[in-house]
């Protein structure tokens, strides 16, 4: 039987003892971050309570772990540990405040500037080869505290390109560095990452729902109805309609991305006008307020100096075919879909909203 602390939260004044006991007696100091019980607070309510590890029979920490074997059960006492061997540190950004994708990309470039020989060994410390998880960690500590070159990689990935003469290895869309979805093998979520306004940004559209994690989002997938990633007939569209719907659904209510991967628009339309007693219009309306917020966003960025050109994923996606794996060969076609994007927007050639979609969305200028 597997053995666990339980927390009496009437007897809990959220005094934090517990943190400096644990991180005492596992690492020799009172550091309530190293604490493997920590106090959390809803700040709402400014109620605490203590979180702790229930060692679940099937946990899903161990489930969703990437790395293999770094969380394993102890034989003998049948508590899940962590294996410091095999541990890659991916909470570390977290713990210190920096973005995981911003980290990541930044070290790949810093790695691929290395290995072209346009990064002094000098200037890094030490050679940095791709792929080198010592150096990824050591090196997302210095970002965190500014030390050394983490000052330079502090910046983020294009600045760090541009700084040493190769800012177009910094995988980024308006020097917004793109997540882990590589758009020659997801072309809806490739044109969602060149034309969302703050950039190569999955959360602005997440349109890999539909096309690679078999979600009902939108009613684009079905156990009975398909997405080919690889096409990029239709992604226009379907890119658009998830920009739209994220405007209004996530960054104006502040529903959560995965609670609504497979729930209907419908719903969320239901669940809102039943909350605020207000009738929106249904699912229609709300995805035009949608566009509306998306079309301001825009205006925005072209008053502040973008323009079409900034639409554009890194070179390596529009010329050198996937090498390997399920979309081998495959490129990102933006010539081919941006255009329809546009058209679809009522946008001009140039990336520019038209006095007649402006007036559609009651916007003036």
């Amino acid at each position: 039987m597997n053995k666990f602390i339980e927390v009496n939260l009437e007897k809990c004044t959220a005094c934090r003892l517990c943190e400096f006991a644990c991180s005492t007696h596992h690492f020799k100091e009172i550091n309530p971050a190293k604490s493997r019980i920590k106090v959390s607070i809803v700040s709402k309510d400014f109620f605490y309570y203590p979180n702790v590890c229930q060692q679940c029979g099937k946990a899903p920490c161990v489930a969703a772990c990437p790395q293999d074997e770094a969380l394993i059960r102890n034989e003998k006492t049948g508590a899940i540990e962590v294996n410091p061997d095999e541990c890659i540190g991916c909470r570390m950004c977290n713990d210190m405040g920096m973005d995981t994708i911003s980290a990541g990309v930044t070290v790949g470039c810093a790695m691929e500037l290395f290995e072209r020989g346009y990064l002094p060994e000098k200037d890094v410390g030490y050679a940095l080869k791709f792929g080198d998880d010592e150096a990824l960690l050591d090196l997302v500590q210095k970002m965190a505290t500014r030390e050394g070159f983490g000052w330079i990689l502090g910046e983020g990935s294009y600045r760090l390109g541009d700084r040493f003469g190769h800012p177009e290895l910094s995988m980024t869309v308006k020097k917004q560095e793109l997540p882990n979805y590589d758009p020659r093998g997801v072309k809806g979520q490739g044109l969602a990452f060149v034309t969302n306004n703050r950039g190569a940004d999955h959360c602005r559209a997440e349109v890999n729902c539909s096309e690679i994690y078999e979600t009902t989002m939108l009613g684009y997938w079905s156990p009975d109805k398909d997405v080919d990633r690889h096409a990029i007939k239709g992604k226009a569209k379907m890119t658009k309609h998830y920009q739209d719907y994220c405007a209004w659904a996530y960054d104006s209510l502040g529903y959560c991305y995965f609670l609504l991967m497979d729930t209907t628009e419908q719903d969320v339309v239901d669940l809102l006008e039943s909350a605020t007693g207000i009738d929106f219009g249904g699912v229609a309306a709300l995805n035009k307020i949608g566009e509306r917020i998306f079309t301001l966003e825009r205006l925005f960025n072209l008053k502040a100096g973008m323009s079409a050109k900034d639409d554009t994923l890194p070179k390596r996606f529009l010329k050198e075919p996937m090498p390997e794996g399920p979309s081998k060969g495959q490129v990102f076609e933006q010539d081919q879909i941006l255009p329809e994007y546009y058209k679809l927007r009522g946008w001009d050639e140039n990336g520019v909203p038209q006095p007649e979609k402006l007036m559609e969305l009651n916007i003036k200028l």
